[in-house]
């Protein structure tokens, strides 16, 4: 309902983890995108040609997430 559907992070190895523990960014990317974003791709009809571009070139992103965001690309 508010339009921010959150973060994800990769788990590089397996432990507890309780809250007040800290979290380390070790990575950051040129190419990051939000997960708004994605979102807001995939319910937008046919969507922002910019950003289902951006979406579709994520090696990060599954390979049918992507494929799916060049057909829509393709109909924008």
């Amino acid at each position: 309902q508010s339009g921010r559907p959150g973060f994800y992070f990769a788990v590089l190895r397996e432990g507890e983890l309780a809250a007040g523990d800290a979290l380390e960014l070790i990575e950051s990317r040129d190419d990051r995108v939000s997960v708004r974003d994605v979102a807001l791709a995939y319910v937008a009809d046919p969507g922002d040609p910019r950003l289902l571009r951006r979406l579709s070139e994520i090696p990060a992103l599954p390979a049918g997430w992507r494929e799916e965001f060049r057909s829509r690309l393709a109909m924008a």
